[in-house]
C-alpha cells in the first residue's frame, strides 16, 4: 500500500540544507546546474546528456554523483517550501526521461566492479537514486500532484525497473553504500505502484537487509567498522535518517546500534570535534556532536579497541586550546576507505594537531590518491615487499590504553604474520612526549623505514644525525629523536619528485608538510624514537627510557659525583636523587650547608640552616635576582643564625639556568614542568624528614618570591604564609620581566594564550577558606604599581578592607587572608631590612599563635 505519510526530507538525502541556504531557489531550479563538489567545475545539465561523463573518466566521485542524480538533491531540499513546485517536476522528469532513454533496457542484475568503466548501476549510484525516485514519489503522493499518464507510467517503470534490480542478491554490498542500496528498497516497495502478491515477503527481506548490513557495518558499540572516523559519522548521519523514516521501529537492534554509535561519536573527534584523519577522513567539524560536560583536569582512554582504534585524550570537559589526544589505529575489516595505515597514530596537543595522518584526498585516480592511500603517508613504518591490502582483514590488532602510572599511558599493537611481525608500543605523556617501540622481526632481511607527518606550519630549525627541531607559527617546539643511530635520516617537505610530505585536510586540498623517515635493514630490530614539545619534555622522555626500559640513551645515568661540587665556596654540598631520598636521610639534614634534589626532574637547589632543638620550619623565596651570583641566589640565607627557633631554608629559583638570562622566573620553570607544583613536593619530603606538621611550616616571601609564597599557600593550608609586596598577577608586572619569563619558562608562547591556558600559573588565587593559619599580605603604600595593579585589585575582588599594619588585631585566625599597609617613601617595592622584616614575622607569628 502507498504511504501517505510526508517522509522527512533528510531521510532520502546525505547532505541536508534548508531553504534558507539557497540564495536564488528560482535560479537553482532553472538554471539546472550541477557541481557536486567546491572543488569541481559546474556542469550545465542539457539533456541529452553524456551520463558516462567521458571527459572526467579519472574523477571516480564525479561519475558516481552524476549517475546517482544527486543534482536533484538541492531541489529536494527546497522542495517543501517551493511554491512552484511543477517546474521542479519537470526537471525531474527531463532527466530520468533522458536517463531511462540510455538505462532502460539494461538488464537488471548488472554487477559493478569499485572502478567500473559505467557507473550507472554502481552500487551508491542506485541507492542515491533509488531514493531520489522514493522521494519523488511520496511527494507527488502527498502533495497530490497531477501528473500525465506518460509521466506516470514512466515513473512506475523506473522504480520498478530499481526494485528488480536491488532485490537481487548478487548486486547488493556489504558495505555503507549498502546503507544506500537497502533504504533505497525499502523505500520504493514502501511507496510505489509495485504492488505485487510478493510485497510483505519483499519488504521483509530488504529490512532484513538494513538490519544485516547495520550489524556488519557497525560494531556493538557502535563504531563503525570501515576505517574512517568520517566515515562513521556519514554512516550515522545515514542511519539515523533511516530510523527517522518510520520504517524500522519494529528492529530493536537497530535502534540499539544507532544509539551505542551516537554516544561512542566522541572518540573519533579531536578536541574540536573534527574526525581525526585516518583512512578517507576530513577535517568537517561535527557540529551535532556535544561532548559531555565531565573529566575536568583529567586524562582518560577509551575501551573500543575490538573496533580497531585506541584513544587516549584529556577530559570532556576541557578547553580545546589545553587539551591533548593521541588516536592509535590498527583496524583492518574490509578493503573498504582502508589506507596501509596500520599501527599509525595521530598526535593533537596544545590546540593543534602535531603529528598528522595523512587524510583522505579524493577518488581521482592519480599519483596523489596513490600517495595517500600507501604505508609512507602514515605515521608507521613502511616495509620492503610487504603490503597489507594484498592479504586477508584481520580485524583489530590494537589493545586498549592503559594508565601506567599517573598521567602516562601505554598503547600496544601487534601485527602478526609468519613473514612480517610488527610490533608497536607507545608511551604517552600527554602535553609532553611520545616515545615509540617498533619491534620488528622479519622472516628475512627486508628494507624497512619509520614515517613521522607533522602538521602543516612547521619551519626546520636544525637538524643533526637522528634529530632534528621543529618550531610552528606560535614558537611550539617540535622535537624528534630516533636513538638507534645506524638508522639513517631522511626528511621531506612537499616533494613531488619522491612523492612525500602532504597532508590532506579537505577534499584534493593538499598541502606541503616535513615528513621525517628513519631507514635501516635486517631481520630483527627494536626501534626507538621519541616525539616531545621541548627540551625538558625530551629529556623526560630518556630518563623515563632509561629508567624504565633499560635502554642505554647516551647518559650518564650517576647525577651525584655530578651535584657534589660546592655551590658556595667552603660549604658542603649535599645531594639527592629524588624527594623520597629526603626523606630517608633525616641525619643528613643538619649544620649549616646547601643541598641538592630532583623533583619532577626539575633541580632545586636551596641552603639548609638546621638546628638541634628547632620547633618549627620557616622557607624563604626569592625574588628578582642578579645574575652576578650566577645560577645560583639563596637570598637571606644569613638570617638563619638569628631565627634559632626555626629550621630555616632559604631556595635558589631553579628558572634561573646557566643557558638563560632570567632574573626573576618565578619558579614557573616550564610549561610541561609547573616549578611550584614541584617545588611542593620537596617541601612535603622536607616537613617528612623533620617530622615536622603543616600548622609547624611559616613560608615568606616578598616580590616575586611573595607571589611563590603565595602560589604554595594553595598547597599548603595549615602553613603560616606571609607575603611583602608581592606580585599576585605576573601578567601586571614590569612587562620586559614577565615576555622574558615566557621566552625562557614557555617557549615564547603568546601572553594571550598563557593567560587563557595557565591563569592559574600565573595568579594568586585567594579562595581557600578555613585555613588553620592564614595568609597576610603586607603592601608598601609608596610602592604605587603594586598597590594599584596587585593589591587594590585584590582587596576589591575579595571584598576585605585593608588595615594600617600597626592597627592590627592580636589575634588573626578569625579569617583566611588578611591585607596590610604600611609606608616607606625610601624602600617604595624594596622590601623592610633585616631587622623590621624579621619583627614584622615575629609580631605576625604570635598574632596567629605560631609560637
Amino acid at each position: 500500500m502507498k504511504s501517505l505519510e510526508l517522509i522527512p526530507v533528510h531521510c532520502f538525502l546525505h547532505r541536508i540544507f534548508p531553504i534558507e541556504f539557497y540564495e536564488d531557489t528560482e535560479k537553482l531550479v532553472n538554471d539546472r546546474v550541477f557541481k557536486p563538489r567546491k572543488d569541481s567545475e559546474p556542469l550545465l545539465l542539457t539533456f541529452p546528456l553524456d551520463w558516462e561523463s567521458k571527459e572526467r573518466v579519472v574523477d571516480r566521485n564525479w561519475r558516481m554523483q552524476l549517475q546517482g542524480w544527486t543534482f536533484l538533491h538541492p531541489i529536494m531540499n527546497i522542495f517543501d517550501n517551493y511554491k512552484k513546485k511543477d517546474d521542479i517536476l519537470d526537471f525531474f522528469f527531463d532527466a530520468i526521461t533522458d536517463w531511462w532513454r540510455f538505462y532502460g533496457q539494461d538488464p537488471e542484475d548488472i554487477v559493478t566492479t569499485r572502478m567500473p568503466k559505467s557507473y550507472a548501476w554502481y552500487d551508491m549510484s542506485v541507492g542515491f537514486r533509488a531514493l531520489a525516485i522514493t522521494f519523488f514519489i511520496n511527494r507527488i503522493t502527498c502533495w497530490q500532484m497531477k501528473i500525465s499518464k506518460e509521466r506516470s507510467k514512466l515513473l512506475e517503470e523506473v522504480a520498478v525497473k530499481h526494485i528488480r534490480h536491488l532485490l537481487k542478491p548478487i548486486v547488493f554490498s556489504m558495505n555503507n553504500h549498502g546503507l544506500f542500496q537497502s533504504h533505497g528498497l525499502v523505500g520504493l516497495l514502501k511507496t510505489s505502484p509495485h504492488l505485487s502478491e510478493s510485497l510483505d515477503s519483499d519488504l521483509e527481506y530488504a529490512i532484513g537487509l538494513v538490519e544485516q548490513l547495520i550489524i556488519s557495518q557497525f560494531s556493538d558499540l557502535g563504531v563503525h567498522l570501515e576505517h574512517s572516523p568520517h566515515y562513521h559519522f556519514y554512516a550515522l548521519n545515514t542511519l539515523q535518517a533511516q530510523i527517522d523514516s518510520g520504517w524500522y521501529h519494529d528492529r530493536p537492534r537497530i535502534i540499539t546500534i544507532a544509539a551505542n554509535a551516537n554516544n561512542n561519536s566522541k572518540w573519533l573527534l579531536d578536541p574540536f570535534k573534527r574526525p581525526v584523519c585516518v583512512g578517507d577522513s576530513i577535517l568537517t567539524v561535527q557540529k551535532d556532536i556535544e561532548f559531555p560536560n565531565t573529566h575536568h583536569g583529567k586524562y582518560i582512554h577509551s575501551k573500543i579497541s575490538h573496533s580497531g582504534y585506541s584513544v587516549v585524550r584529556s577530559g570532556w570537559g576541557e578547553c580545546p586550546e589545553i587539551s591533548s589526544m593521541l588516536f592509535f589505529t590498527g583496524a583492518y575489516h574490509s578493503k573498504s576507505h582502508k589506507h596501509r595505515d596500520c599501527l599509525s597514530f595521530d598526535w593533537f596537543d596544545r590546540g593543534a594537531r602535531i603529528i598528522c595522518d595523512s587524510g583522505k584526498y579524493g577518488y581521482k585516480s592519480d599519483v596523489y590518491r596513490n600517495y595517500f592511500l600507501s604505508t609512507r603517508a602514515h605515521n608507521s613504518v613502511e616495509i620492503e615487499g610487504f603490503d597489507i591490502l594484498t592479504i586477508k582483514p584481520y580485524g583489530s590488532i590494537v589493545e586498549n590504553p592503559k594508565e601506567i602510572k599517573q598521567g602516562l599511558f601505554y598503547l600496544k599493537g601487534t601485527l602478526d604474520y609468519p613473514a612480517v611481525k610488527h610490533c608497536r608500543e607507545i608511551y604517552f605523556k600527554p602535553g609532553n612526549w611520545v616515545l615509540i617501540k617498533d619491534s620488528l622481526s622479519f622472516a628475512r632481511a627486508r628494507g624497512f623505514k619509520q614515517w613521522f607527518h607533522l602538521n602543516k606550519g612547521y619551519c626546520l630549525e636544525n637538524i643533526m644525525k637522528n634529530f632534528a627541531c621543529f618550531r610552528d607559527g606560535n614558537g611550539t617546539k617540535f622535537l624528534i629523536e630516533c636513538l638507534d643511530k645506524e638508522l639513517n635520516v631522511e626528511l621531506h617537505y612537499g616533494d613531488s619528485d619522491n612523492m612525500q610530505g602532504f597532508i590532506c585536510e579537505k577534499d584534493y586540498q593538499f598541502m606541503p608538510s616535513f615528513a621525517v623517515g628513519f631507514s635501516g635493514q635486517g631481520k630483527k630490530k627494536e626501534v626507538f624514537t621519541i616525539l616531545s614539545l621541548s627540551k625538558n619534555a625530551h629529556d623526560n622522555a630518556k630518563k623515563f627510557l632509561s629508567s624504565n626500559l633499560s635502554i642505554n640513551v647516551g647518559e650518564s645515568t650517576d647525577s651525584s659525583n655530578e651535584h657534589k661540587k660546592e655551590i658556595i665556596l667552603g660549604v658542603e654540598n649535599k645531594f639527592f636523587e629524588d624527594c623520597s631520598a629526603i626523606i630517608c636521610s633525616d641525619v643528613e639534614l643538619s649544620g649549616e650547608k646547601t643541598f641538592q634534589v630532583f623533583s619532577n626532574d626539575i633541580l632545586f637547589s636551596f641552603y639548609g640552616s638546621f638546628k638541634e632543638n628547632s620547633k618549627k620550619m620557616a622557607v624563604f623565596l626569592p625574588g628578582a635576582t642578579s645574575r652576578k651570583h650566577g645560577e645560583y641566589d639563596f637570598q637571606r640565607y644569613s638570617w638563619g643564625r638569628q631565627l634559632v627557633d626555626f629550621d630555616c631554608i632559604f631556595f635558589s629559583d631553579p628558572s634561573i639556568k646557566i643557558d638563560n638570562d632570567l632574573t626573576l622566573g618565578w619558579f614557573q620553570y616550564a610549561e610541561d614542568n609547573y616549578g611550584i607544583e614541584a617545588l611542593k613536593n620537596v617541601l612535603d619530603a622536607l616537613l617528612k624528614a623533620k617530622k615536622f606538621r603543616q600548622d609547624e611550616l611559616l613560608i615568606f616571601g616578598s616580590s616575586g618570591g611573595g607571589f611563590v609564597s603565595l602560589k604554595l599557600s594553595e598547597y599548603f593550608d595549615h602553613a603560616l604564609v606571609v607575603a611583602i609586596n608581592p606580585q599576585l598577577y605576573l601578567y601586571n608586572y614590569t612587562y620586559s620581566f614577565y615576555k622574558n619569563m615566557l621566552k625562557f619558562c614557555y617557549e615564547g608562547r603568546s601572553p594571550s594564550f598563557i593567560e587563557l591556558s595557565y591563569s592559574n600559573r600565573i595568579s594568586f588565587c585567594s579562595s581557600a577558606k578555613n585555613r588553620m593559619n592564614p595568609v597576610l599580605i603586607l603592601q608598601n603604600i609608596a610602592d604605587e604599581k603594586h598597590l594599584n595593579r596587585h593589591f587594590l585589585p585584590l582587596s576589591k575582588s575579595c571584598n576585605i578592607e585593608p588595615v594600617e599594619v600597626h592597627k592590627m588585631d592580636t589575634d588573626l585566625r578569625s579569617k583566611s587572608l588578611h591585607l596590610f599597609l604600611y609606608c616607606d617613601d625610601k624602600l617604595k617595592h624594596a622590601p623592610p631590612n633585616k631587622e623590621d622584616t624579621i619583627h614584622y614575622l615575629r609580631m605576625f607569628c604570635e598574632a596567629t599563635f605560631f609560637v
